[in-house]
């Protein structure tokens, strides 16, 4: 022993054998550590696995079960009503045949007081009375439309309204002439009209026929207009109207002719440059006028050159010449100023038609140079409002308004049935039948000479 220290062959073999030992039982134990942990995992999972199939099985199971619990009580339910249906219906067959017995007692108790006997007539529908009513109806309401579209209705009708609405006297009631009339009155006097050179300017009906109303509307406003100055009659005399169409070169055309029938001398100006009508009325050559005048300096005697003569009328005109691009600012110039003096000074009347107020503001510069301004008014179509703001733009620049003359009126309205009565062609009479019965004749219509219009 003493020999056998740990240096020794022999010792140090045993310990390795030892160490040896030790490693063995080592790989050993963590061999079956691993094995054992293995298993145990391989265990719990499929312990795992079991318990949730049983747990899914279980819900399904339960599902199952409240499902069939659900639909028994359903089935109670609807078992219920089942029965409670089946006892009322026995109820209601038992009524049933109880009511079969009553009426199996009792005798029948219809029975025939009277025989129905055939009219003679119909008894329905009462035609007399449908038709009355009827008729009321259709004439309430066709009052009621009347009055609708006259409380709707803008526009000036007679010289009544003229007065009330514009406070402006109504110096003439133009009649229309309707195309018969037209037509009846243009050939009757065929040969004057291609006399005159005039038979394409409808605007001139009275040249045709003198004793047509036409002419003797015309003929009273011109008495208007001459008397519509104090201590003289006007020397120059604007024609214009609110909106394009209501007849205010057919009014200025005959006012001038009716002014150069008294013997006076008269000119008439086109100063209507945006829509020129005077030329092709008179039938006069395309040539200088209104706009060379102002557009240049001119002497007096060269426009004096400028102005036509109509033969037939013994009227002057003065046509608008070339369309300027600026008639504004032409008709606003000092030339026109100086124009209007000159021919004022040769002329007795001078009488100028103008644009509408309302689209352009010609006719306003235009009334601040003459002494008046006629207002034309469409009869049955011009707006009481649209005649306001003209005569409103005519009063902001001080212009001197003589009155309203109201164009185209239907002479079959009442206001006028007289006017047409009166100045029919038939009722002038020729000097041979003035002489049957002049005493008469006085008595019918003396008190009727004058038609007012105003």
């Amino acid at each position: 022993m003493v020999d056998a220290t740990e240096e020794a062959p022999e010792v140090k073999e045993v310990d390795q054998q030892i160490a040896e030992l030790e490693r063995q039982v080592k790989d050993v134990r963590s061999r079956k550590s691993v094995t054992l942990l293995t298993n145990l995992e391989t265990d719990y999972r499929q312990t795992l696995a079991r318990e949730q199939a049983l747990r899914k099985a279980f819900e399904q199971q339960r599902g199952e079960t409240l499902s069939q619990n659900e639909a028994a009580i359903n089935y109670r339910i609807i078992q219920q009503e089942i029965d409670t249906n089946k006892t009322l219906l026995d109820s209601l067959l038992q009524r049933s045949k109880e009511n079969d017995v009553i009426m199996a007692s009792k005798p029948n108790n219809i029975s025939i007081v009277d025989y129905a006997v055939t009219p003679d007539g119909p008894i329905g529908p009462n035609r007399s009375s449908t038709v009355s009513m009827a008729l009321f109806l259709s004439l309430g309401l066709g009052v009621g439309l009347a009055l609708l579209l006259e409380y709707f209705d803008d526009t000036l009708r007679s010289s009544e309204e003229v007065e009330r609405l514009l406070q402006l006297p109504a110096l003439g009631v133009i009649p229309s002439a309707n195309a018969s009339a037209r037509r009846r009155l243009m050939g009757a006097s065929g040969a004057l009209q291609k006399r005159n050179g005039h038979s394409d300017s409808p605007e001139l009906l009275m040249n045709v026929d003198g004793h047509s109303p036409l002419a003797e509307a015309y003929r009273h406003l011109r008495t208007s207009v001459l008397l519509s100055t104090a201590g003289r009659a006007p020397r120059s005399l604007l024609v214009t109207s609110s909106l394009p169409g209501e007849g205010k070169t057919t009014t200025a055309v005959n006012t001038a002719v009716s002014l150069a029938q008294t013997g006076a001398s008269v000119v008439i100006i086109d100063a209507d440059m945006r829509r020129p009508r005077l030329r092709s009325i008179f039938g006069l050559s395309d040539r200088a006028g209104l706009s060379s005048i102002l557009s240049s300096d001119v002497s007096e005697a060269d426009m004096l050159e400028m102005v036509s003569t109509d033969e037939a009328t013994g009227l002057r005109v003065l046509t608008s010449g070339p369309i300027p691009p600026n008639p504004a600012e032409l008709l606003g110039s000092d030339q026109m100023r100086r124009l209007m003096a000159t021919l004022q000074s040769q002329f007795s009347h001078v009488v100028v038609d103008s644009p509408p107020v309302n689209s352009f503001t010609d006719g306003v510069l235009l009334s601040s140079m003459v002494d008046g301004v006629l207002l034309v008014v469409h009869g049955g179509k011009s707006s009481r409002h649209v005649v306001r703001r003209s005569r409103q733009l005519l009063h902001d620049v001080g212009a001197k308004i003589f009155g309203v003359v109201l164009n185209n009126v239907a002479l079959q309205s009442h206001d006028y049935y007289y006017y047409q009565r009166y100045y029919g062609a038939r009722n002038y009479k020729s000097d041979g039948d003035d002489d049957i019965e002049p005493t008469s004749h006085a008595r019918r219509n003396g008190s009727h000479n004058t038609l007012d219009l105003n």
